[in-house]
């Protein structure tokens, strides 16, 4: 049972009589492996952040392959398809391994902004956190080698290479599967080039 230990880490949150409104609203989930959160173009009506385990967040690009836009995995993570209450996901998130998550109804959420504003600084400290990643990300598939990246998204997520699909490693870093094995052997074989991989992958993962 998720109780204020939580939310005092994930959202930093210590007045005990919003902690007490939280934990009135919260519904805890188990998702099962490979089983979908939410999917791209559903209207997602809660807020969702991740207890434990791993979740991928994807799309489809024009030939319908899967692309990976995200990963959570840190307890507190924020689970949502986009940056706007309300609106349409941009993107499909799934449970990579057994995980859990607790969710609020944004409705009551909603409610709660206008009356902590505290709580509005903690949405906003959010949204800033997932936009510095995502332009880390995008600035490192415009303008880093193929060696930069991965050695970047080993420092950025640790550990998580040895629980997560290759092919999903390499779509995330805007590579194909097929670099992403030649850089892992220059690895073992103790060379670290900085080598051109591709922008978008040109097979299928």
């Amino acid at each position: 049972m998720v109780g204020r230990d939580f939310y005092r880490e994930a959202l930093e949150i210590e007045e005990e009589e919003l902690l007490d409104k939280i934990l009135a609203i919260t519904h805890e989930r188990h998702l099962k492996k490979k089983e979908a959160l939410i999917q791209a173009g559903e209207t997602q009506n809660q807020i969702v952040f991740l207890v434990s385990g791993i979740l991928r967040g994807f799309f489809l690009d024009a030939e319908g392959r899967e692309v990976t836009d995200c990963f959570g995995l840190e307890p507190g993570t924020a689970a949502m398809g986009g940056f706007a209450f309300g609106k349409p996901s941009a993107i499909t998130i799934e449970a990579l391994t057994e995980a859990e998550v607790v969710w609020l109804p944004m409705a009551e959420v909603q409610e709660l902004f206008a009356r902590y504003p505290q709580l509005m600084a903690v949405y906003n400290r959010y949204l800033l956190k997932a936009l510095n990643v995502h332009w880390e990300l995008k600035t490192m598939i415009g303008q880093e080698s193929a060696m930069v990246r991965y050695h970047w998204f080993m420092k950025t997520y640790p550990g998580l290479v040895d629980h997560v699909r290759d092919k999903h490693v390499a779509s995330f870093l805007g590579m194909t599967p097929v670099t992403l094995s030649r850089l892992r052997r220059k690895l073992r074989e103790g060379g670290d080039e900085g080598e051109q991989g591709d922008g978008a992958p040109s097979e299928t993962p």
